[in-house]
């Protein structure tokens, strides 16, 4: 009964807050979802100081790819007529798939997709409905918890089939899904703490908060692991196209760890603002590479939507523009709207409310 009645209060608190005190970070990304930090909570609402070997190991697998991206790129261009491709599905449900795709996040297309998964015999029909159900992400409508589980299902799928780009793309979505479970974890345990000492109503006992201090670790170090197992395994794989989502993926989740840092004064939040430069650059000379100007462009999208997060907006205007050129070029009316959209949110400043919940479309 008092545990009811203290969530009761943190979550009516929790609001009070959020109107008066001062709102959580706002999440605006168009492909991204992301959190994890080496948490150090200023002031009175300490929670504890992560380990950062797991970032360590992404942020030095990302330079590394940096420096020999010219050298990457030649192999695997060398080799891209040997790249294996998973074979295409000729039933009814991979057919299936494939339509539903095209036609949208729609929340009837998200059922069917999700009925495929759990009903289909054919596991390839099943691998592709989890690769767009991750794409097609919005929160907090979607289930994270249900998210991570697909993601779990269609990494065992594509060990079972072979269908490695698959599962290093996977294993990116499980990272950057992980990471917003991580975020939330976070942020509720600070609300609580802070309610804590603004009311004198203790919210979170010292062992619930050690236990969110070994669940926070976790989720950092198993974010991190994923994301240097997507790009290992991509790279093995010689997918250019592997590799530039798990970058573009990689990209995204840092800027949003630049986002939760940011708001509690954490230094590691300027580490993570160049990480996902980084990454986000490494995805579209990629892309660039391949000749692929379409991909090019979404590349473009992404990282203009972050560099307008990192107060870098005139940069930002400017890369939207030569991507609604190449939309208007190509006649695509996806990316053309998702420029415009942009492009309004960096003339305005407007950022939708996190609890409104937004697509995070590749």
């Amino acid at each position: 009964m008092i545990d009811f009645v203290l969530k009761i209060l943190g979550g009516l608190w929790k609001f009070i807050l959020e109107k008066f005190l001062g709102q959580k970070p706002s999440i605006n990304q168009n492909l991204n979802m992301k959190a994890g930090r080496n948490i150090a909570v200023e002031g009175d609402i300490n929670i504890i100081n992560l380990q950062t070997e797991g970032f360590s190991l992404l942020k030095k697998q990302v330079e590394n790819s940096e420096s020999k991206l010219k050298e990457t790129l030649k192999e695997f261009m060398r080799l891209r007529q040997e790249e294996k491709h998973t074979t295409r599905s000729n039933t009814v449900d991979y057919k299936l798939v494939m339509d539903l795709r095209k036609g949208g996040p729609s929340k009837e297309n998200k059922t069917q997709l999700r009925t495929i998964f759990y009903s289909s015999n054919d596991n390839l029909a099943r691998l592709q409905a989890v690769l767009v159900l991750a794409n097609w992400c919005r929160l907090p409508k979607d289930s994270i918890n249900d998210l991570i589980a697909m993601c779990d299902e269609g990494i065992k799928i594509a060990d079972l089939i072979s269908a490695t780009s698959e599962k290093a793309v996977l294993l990116a979505y499980k990272g950057r899904f992980i990471s917003v479970q991580f975020s939330d974890t976070d942020m509720d345990a600070a609300f609580n703490i802070k309610l804590s000492n603004v009311t004198g109503i203790p919210l979170i006992t010292e062992e619930k908060r050690q236990q969110t201090i070994q669940k926070l670790r976790e989720l950092d170090k198993l974010s991190q692991e994923c994301f240097a197992s997507a790009q290992k395994i991509a790279k093995e794989a010689k997918s250019l196209e592997a590799l530039a989502l798990v970058y573009s993926l990689i990209g995204s989740a840092a800027g949003h760890r630049y986002i939760h840092l940011k708001h509690f004064g954490v230094a590691r939040a300027e580490e993570e603002k160049q990480l996902s430069k980084r990454a986000l650059l490494l995805a579209k000379d990629i892309y660039s590479a391949t000749g692929d100007e379409i991909s090019t462009a979404y590349a473009l999208h992404n990282l203009a939507n972050e560099l307008r997060i990192f107060g870098e907006k005139d940069e930002a205007k400017q890369i939207t523009e030569k991507v609604k050129n190449i939309a208007t070029k190509y006649n695509d009316q996806q990316l053309l709207k998702k420029a415009n959209v942009l492009m309004d949110r960096i003339i305005s400043g407007k950022i939708p409310n996190y609890t409104g919940g937004e697509e995070f479309e590749l």
